[in-house]
């Protein structure tokens, strides 16, 4: 018999899975490991049927890295300008030009999400680049890891959540 009641599935697998953890306890390191690890399922997906809690870490990891550019004014915002020549035989010659600009309060915030999500860049806003400097590449390089991460573990979760339906 088919019931329908995939949200109390869920609450049920959620709080058997948080009654398991807090049962077991540190007596080897092996017990150790899986509750370490069965914690981090908890607060980084809620075991798969949770997909806000992704969420939120999602939306907390791009604020907490646009603040960390916008404080420390890790970033350029640069305006790529094209300029088209044309040749007497009939050729196009392009030329791109990239003309440094202030940052508006906003700026941090879409170089954090370009890097989140890493592949939309262009998508955001076409023809402005944002460079970070080189000493807050590896920011740049670990916010863009979590996100494949944090993105993979979202699209598990609403898979298992919303899409068994």
């Amino acid at each position: 018999m088919n019931l329908g009641w995939f949200e109390d599935s869920n609450n049920c697998y959620f709080e058997y899975r948080n009654k398991c953890r807090n049962g077991n306890g540190c007596t080897t390191p092996k017990n150790c490991i899986e509750k370490v690890i069965d914690t981090l399922e908890m607060l980084f997906y809620g075991y798969g049927v949770k997909p806000h809690y992704t969420l939120f870490w999602i939306m907390f990891s791009v604020l907490s890295f646009s603040t960390i550019f916008r404080r420390k004014k890790g970033i350029r915002k640069l305006i790529r300008e094209e300029k088209l020549e044309k040749n007497t035989s009939n050729t196009v010659e392009v030329t791109t030009l990239l003309r440094e600009v202030p940052l508006t309060f906003k700026d941090p915030f879409l170089f954090s999400l370009a890097t989140f999500t890493s592949g939309f860049a262009s998508f955001l806003q076409p023809n402005i680049d944002y460079k970070a400097d080189e000493k807050y590449t590896r920011y740049a390089i670990i916010e863009r890891i979590l996100g494949s991460v944090l993105i993979a573990l979202l699209i598990a979760a609403i898979s298992k959540t919303y899409l068994i339906r």
